[in-house]
């Protein structure tokens, strides 16, 4: 009873993890005038720690308590890693003899360790999942997979499938409503002027990267329903427009690549089962989701009296001229190339004590916001070892099934997760971020659980 209490507990925390991204944006609001829609700059009073980090890290002691209780071998076999890579920043931090803040490094490590820990917990959850479902032999997760002998119970992906429609539809929510109420945040302040809104959200990285990962994931649960008139197949409908839309309204660049891909991804496997199976399921169903899309964004043009299609257009448009104004590198890096220069320059001069130990999140006044090159600059070639083999493993391990049994959900969480990869290379805000590193560890753990399981060809 306890197990399954506490498992009922991990679900509604993954259903309700946007509101306490929202919950901290309507912090920052307040704070700082709560009045119209706010730039970047007018954000000068910041909490000391968030709402969404506080209760976050209250999740992650529970996590680590569970899996203690799980007797995962794996967890602690990665959690010592992260305790390691975390002791050898800090002492060549101390061995360099720089200032450093020991409260930044500790913040940095324990959102990492959050997204680590998620990708454990969660296995043991669906494991449990399918023993109550019916299918009693499961073996352990080995590592931090689910490693199944038998394909998981259709249950237990509708459930799963069901939670992330109503998370996305969350995030969406916390965007197009603000938005049409004329509060909460620009996305962008440049030279160029205000641009797109990310509503509430205090981090338009976080819910671009967050609707990336769940869009392709909930347009192949849509397309895979054995029908759409059903609650559920409106739901999804519903959750998946509205996912689109805010997806525009932010106005990211990220975001409009992540569309264009996900269409583009989607749309031409349809259109190739259409013409090598001869069948057209799975197009049809993409083209009602176009429709839908469509309709919804029409109602939602004529209520604002297309001021939401003028503010689409204006995103898209400026991000060209910026570039041009601007160069390509900057308008597509953000500048980040300027603060990884520095942090080359910085670790160059530390070498070879660099190599070994990194040069510290907290002798750093800024991150470079490019998650990878942070793991080697911060924490050295054996600190990125310690801290991403878990992301490898699965990585590699997803990557081997979807060549050995290519299928549509494999399809689909490869786009998803490229996505997101490509995100943290050139963007960040992804490994170190509770929000989108937490659905980038669930969603690959949704690859390695679901990608391999047959579907029915007949009726996707």
């Amino acid at each position: 009873m306890l197990k399954r209490n506490i498992d009922w507990l991990f679900l509604v925390f993954l259903a309700f993890s946007p509101l306490l991204d929202l919950a901290s944006g309507i912090q920052a609001y307040l704070l700082n005038g709560g009045t119209g829609l706010l730039g970047t700059h007018q954000i000068v009073i910041q909490p000391s720690i968030s709402i969404s980090l506080s209760v976050r890290m209250a999740v992650l002691v529970i996590m680590a308590l569970y899996l203690l209780i799980q007797r995962d071998k794996q967890a602690v076999l990665a959690g010592a890693g992260l305790v390691a890579a975390f002791a050898l920043s800090v002492a060549g931090q101390a061995l360099r003899g720089v200032s450093f803040s020991l409260r930044e490094d500790i913040l940095y490590m324990a959102r990492y360790s959050f997204n680590i820990a998620s990708i454990f917990t969660y296995a043991h959850v669906l494991r449990h999942m399918a023993q109550t479902s019916g299918l009693r032999r499961i073996p352990a997760p080995d590592g931090p997979t689910v490693a199944l002998a038998h394909p998981m119970p259709d249950g237990v992906r509708r459930r799963i499938d069901d939670i992330l429609c109503w998370t996305l539809l969350i995030a969406s929510l916390g965007i197009l409503l603000p938005y049409l109420a004329d509060i909460g945040f620009y996305t962008y302040a440049d030279p160029l002027g205000y641009r797109g809104c990310r509503g509430l959200f205090y981090s338009g990285n976080d819910a671009a990267a967050l609707m990336m990962l769940l869009l392709p994931l909930l347009l192949c649960a849509l397309m895979r329903l054995d029908g759409l008139k059903s609650r559920r197949g409106a739901a999804y409908l519903a959750a998946a427009a509205c996912g689109v839309t805010a997806m525009l309204v932010l106005g990211t660049k990220t975001a409009f690549l992540a569309i264009g891909a996900t269409f583009a991804g989607l749309a031409g496997y349809a259109l190739f089962y259409a013409i090598w199976r001869h069948q057209s399921v799975l197009l049809a169903r993409f083209g009602i989701f176009l429709l839908v899309f469509l309709v919804f964004f029409g109602i939602l043009s004529l209520i604002t009296h297309n001021k939401i299609g003028h503010a689409i257009y204006t995103s898209f448009a400026f991000t060209g001229e910026y570039a041009a104004s601007q160069g390509l590198e900057t308008a597509m890096l953000s500048g980040r190339t300027t603060k990884l220069i520095a942090v080359w320059h910085q670790f160059q001069a530390a070498m070879p004590l660099s190599l070994f130990t990194g040069l510290g999140r907290g002798s750093q006044q800024a991150i470079i916001e490019m998650d990878v090159l942070e793991l080697i600059f911060y924490y050295g070639i054996p600190g990125t070892l310690l801290m991403a083999w878990v992301y490898l493993k699965n990585g590699i391990l997803f990557l081997c099934d979807l060549f050995r049994r290519f299928t549509f959900t494999g399809w689909c969480c490869a786009i998803s997760l490229a996505l997101c990869c490509g995100y943290l290379f050139f963007a960040g805000h992804t490994l170190f971020s509770v929000t989108s590193g937490f659905y980038f560890a669930l969603v690959l753990l949704y690859a390695r659980t679901f990608s391999i399981q047959p579907i029915k060809e007949a009726n996707p």
